[in-house]
Order: C-alpha cells, then sequence, then structure tokens
C-alpha cells in the first residue's frame, strides 16, 4: 500500500481549500453550512496549516558518461539553486539545454 507523502497531502489540501470556497458561494442551506464549518475546522487544524506551510524541496544531479556530477539543481519552494561543478560543464550547459528529473527529498 502505498502512502501519501507531504506534497500530495498539499495539494488534497489545496483542493479541499478551492471545494470550501465553492461550497461558501452556494446558498446558505444548513447541512452546507454545517459542512462548510466542518470543512473549515479541519484546513485550520496544525497539522493541516504545517503540511501547506511546508516548503517542498527538490534536487537532482546530471552526471557524465563517466559518472562525474557536472550540474546540480536543487529547488526549494519557488527558489532554484544551479550549481556548476567546473568550466567544462559550464560550457555543457551555456552550448546546449538540460533536463533534470527532480525528486522530492523526503524528511
Amino acid at each position: 500500500m502505498d502512502f501519501p507523502n507531504d506534497e500530495q497531502l498539499r495539494e488534497a489540501l489545496g483542493v479541499l481549500t478551492e471545494v470550501l470556497a465553492y461550497l461558501q458561494r452556494l446558498p446558505p442551506v444548513p447541512t452546507t453550512l454545517t459542512f462548510c464549518r466542518d470543512l473549515a475546522a479541519f484546513l485550520d487544524a496544525p497539522t493541516s496549516r504545517l503540511v501547506l506551510n511546508q516548503e517542498s524541496t527538490r534536487r537532482g544531479t546530471s552526471y557524465s558518461p563517466a559518472g562525474v556530477p557536472l550540474v546540480h539543481a536543487e529547488l526549494r519552494g519557488d527558489m532554484l539553486t544551479v550549481c556548476v561543478a567546473s568550466l567544462s560543464s559550464a560550457r555543457l550547459l551555456l552550448t546546449g539545454d538540460m533536463t533534470f528529473q527532480l525528486k522530492v527529498v523526503e524528511a
């Protein structure tokens, strides 16, 4: 059984936030109002707030055919940091496109 990671939980909580906003625009019916109150309480719970506010970190490294690291990239929240290992690695970056597969860093 696969368990959700923090990124999947953050996405699910984001969708629930959109659902709550939609339900709050509907005509005020007692059942809807109760559901909105319960959903808002769930989203305001400390654990939900922690997951929603946590920045995810993704990392990836490009290697030469010999296994030497050329370029390392890290995406933390919306900040991308790229570290070039050497001048020859920088030339590779300037002469063509590079694609990184960034993987979530588990805490």
